[in-house]
């Protein structure tokens, strides 16, 4: 999970923060912003990228964080699934590392087989598990917590380890 940065609410044709009538309407800017990759696993996703609620968009205390350029992410189907409703408050919220509030890269540790560990140097431990259960970027085949047959996120993890490795050693036979 890479850190990003959203920045302000968007301005609109007059330089007024723009108004989201419907959540969805958020998407191209966010996309604009973010690029197409889900804001937590970081993988491409070209089509059905979701504007994602970091508080639910269900929360009947906050109605209006539904429409709230502050409470939006992109995510991909399997991290907002994964995610869901558990964050419904800021103090919920706080329990969790964000990719647009923290460092969250320093808080893993990418290991070759698409395998996320929590970083040991890390002083928030509990806090950096915490963020990989909610999003589900823990599963992985060889560990107890199974992904299910669609979530494919590890595979792609692995995939990009595997071609970065090849990567490196092909320019260390060229230039070395």
């Amino acid at each position: 999970m890479r850190a990003i940065e959203r920045g302000d609410v968007p301005t609109d044709a007059l330089g007024q923060p723009k108004q989201y009538k419907q959540y969805e309407n958020a998407q191209p800017d966010l996309m604009e912003r973010l690029g197409e990759y889900c804001s937590y696993c970081e993988r491409f996703i070209p089509t059905n990228l979701a504007v994602e609620h970091i508080q639910s968009k269900d929360n009947k205390c906050q109605p209006q964080l539904e429409r709230s350029w502050n409470n939006f992410l992109l995510a991909c189907t399997n991290c907002n699934s994964a995610k869901g409703t558990k964050v419904c408050d800021d103090t919920t919220q706080s329990y969790y590392y964000w990719p647009h509030l923290d460092n969250t890269f320093r808080a893993f540790v990418y290991k070759a087989g698409g395998i996320i560990k929590i970083n040991p140097a890390l002083n928030a431990a509990e806090q950096a598990q915490r963020t990989l259960e909610l999003t589900g970027l823990d599963k992985h085949p060889n560990t107890s917590t199974k992904p299910t047959p669609k979530d494919k996120r590890w595979n792609h993890r692995r995939l990009a380890w595997k071609f970065a490795q090849d990567t490196k050693m092909s320019d260390c036979n060229f230039f070395c």
